[in-house]
């Protein structure tokens, strides 16, 4: 009979002003510069810079779903810490009042004459949007 037993490790999410996350986990998909990263148990040692996009968390109760922008991941082999600049529990998440927020500052921007914000912004709202972003309903 074989032994199907799941090996965990600990994984932390940390903001600047708190650790969001700590808890020991089966694996993490993570957004990172070259592609969605996936971290298990004895993961390879591995430094990433981390992208806007959403950070997959399964757990023994279920998966955890956050929404975060920029940072770096620190992968060992007992171990994943996320280091990033804002992060939002998907759960935690208004998508009425976020929508309120991308129309201010679409308003905003529309008499703005600087392209290079412009492009920046629209890459931004992209991110957000797109098949693969933040916002989108699973």
């Amino acid at each position: 009979m074989e032994n199907k037993r799941v090996e965990h490790f600990l994984f932390e999410l940390v903001s600047p002003e708190k650790l969001v996350f700590s808890e020991q986990v089966i694996s993490v998909v993570i957004p990172s510069a070259s592609g969605a990263l996936t971290v298990m148990a004895h993961h390879e040692p591995l430094v990433a810079s981390i992208v806007l996009g959403s950070v997959r968390v399964l757990t023994s109760s279920g998966e955890k779903l956050f929404a975060v922008c920029r940072g770096v991941a620190n992968i060992t082999s007992s171990g994943c810490s996320l280091l990033v600049e804002k992060v939002v529990a998907v759960e935690h998440l208004s998508f009425d009042v976020l929508e309120q927020q991308i129309s201010q500052v679409r308003a905003t921007l529309e008499g703005d004459s600087d392209d290079r914000i412009s492009h920046k912004v629209q890459d931004f709202f992209h991110q957000l949007t797109n098949a693969d972003g933040v916002l989108t309903e699973a």
